[in-house]
This record gives structure tokens, sequence and C-alpha cells, in this order.
């Protein structure tokens, strides 16, 4: 997954096996992500405010969210 705040900076993150990523580098709101996989990438279409992905990713999903997301 790649996060681009603000300022432009790009962060490159990896999940672990319970599919959860964590930075400790100050970034500046807002954020792009996208996230790779396999040769195929998928962008949220909105910048997010927040680090909270869990927030809208639930379980019926939240604010426009598509919910959980799953790789194959």
């Amino acid at each position: 997954m790649t996060v681009t705040d603000s300022a432009s900076r790009q962060l490159t993150l990896s999940t672990n096996g319970g599919g959860n990523f964590y930075t400790a580098e100050g970034l500046v709101p807002p954020f792009l992500v996208e996230i790779a996989y396999q040769g195929r990438t998928v962008s949220m279409s909105q910048s997010q405010q927040s680090g909270a992905c869990n927030a809208c990713h639930t379980d019926p999903p939240q604010n426009g969210a598509p919910g959980r997301i799953y790789t194959p």
C-alpha cells in the first residue's frame, strides 16, 4: 500500500497477517491511499483526513467505503 500526504511525501507500507498496518511517520493530511496486489492497483476515490481506516472499512461499511478489504 502507498500513502501520499499533502506534502507529496510517499510511504510504502505492508500489512501484517491480520491485514493491519502502522507508521509512526508524521504525515500531513489529507492522504491519498492506493493498494497494489499481483500487478493490480486500486486507489481510494477520495483523500482522507484520518488514518483510522477501520472507521469506514467496517462490516457493514460506513461513509461510502466498500467495507473490509480482502485479497484473493
